[in-house]
Parts: C-alpha cells; structure tokens; sequence
C-alpha cells in the first residue's frame, strides 16, 4: 500500500465511537423458531409430530407465563406487607412517644426543667451578663 493512499474500514454514515450492533441481546431457540415456521403454515397440512411440537412448545411457554405471573404477585404482596409492617412500628413509635409525654413523670420533668431554667435565667440577669444563654433562657420561657 502507497504511504499517500487513504483506506476505509468502517461503516459509511456512522458516528465516530459507535459500534456497529451485531445481533440482538436475545437469542431465540430453536424450538421456538421451529414452532414460529410451523404457525405459519395451515394446519391440515401438518403431521402429527408438527402438531405436538408446536403444541409442547405453547404449553411450555403458557405454563413459564402462568408460574411467573404468580410470583410476582407473590413478591409484590410481600413487599406491601412488609411496608405496612414498618408504617405500624413508627405510628406505635409515635403512639409510645404521646403516652410517655402525657404520663405524671414525664409532666414533673418538664416541670423540673422549667425550674431549672428560670433559676439560669435569674442567675443570668443577676450577674449583669447578656450571653447566649441568657438569649436561649429567655426565649424559652417566652414561650411558657
């Protein structure tokens, strides 16, 4: 080959990086092929082999769709019990959480810390101070 002579193995028309497909993804048997060919002509003309092949082949394939429609049901089922399960453990959760904030110990702690809070806060303005917690203080009881 000459060094000034330029040569072309690709694909007219096609972009640069693309590759060229070469067959689908899917491979089709050959049973199902054979029964694809076997539809395609009229029935009186088969035998009775023909016939049982492509009928083997159908209920073959019936029965696969009827078993996977199945367990899908079946996993989509699972999925949704397990989803309520966990939306029932957060509203038992949160019906704890009321309870224990509605409960006599609970009351006096919040009572107690109110306390505590008032003693800071007069503490704070005693000593002259404007700190941050004195801020916090503040707002807190502002909003008792």
């Amino acid at each position: 080959m000459p060094s000034n002579e330029l040569r072309h193995y690709g694909v007219p028309g096609m972009k640069w990086g693309q590759r060229k497909a070469r067959g689908s993804s899917v491979r089709t048997s050959t049973d199902r092929k054979t029964v694809d060919a076997l539809r395609k002509k009229p029935v009186p003309s088969l035998t009775n082999k023909q016939l049982k092949t492509a009928n083997n082949r159908l209920q073959l394939e019936k029965t696969y769709s009827d078993l996977t429609k199945q367990q899908n049901a079946i996993d989509k089922i699972n999925k949704g019990n397990a989803a309520a399960k966990s939306i029932l453990a957060l509203g038992g959760t949160g019906i704890a959480a009321y309870t224990m904030a509605q409960s006599p110990a609970a009351k006096a702690a919040v009572r107690v810390g109110v306390k505590f809070i008032k003693a800071a806060a007069a503490w704070s303005s005693s000593s002259g101070g404007s700190s941050a917690a004195s801020t916090a203080t503040s707002l807190v009881l502002a909003r008792r």
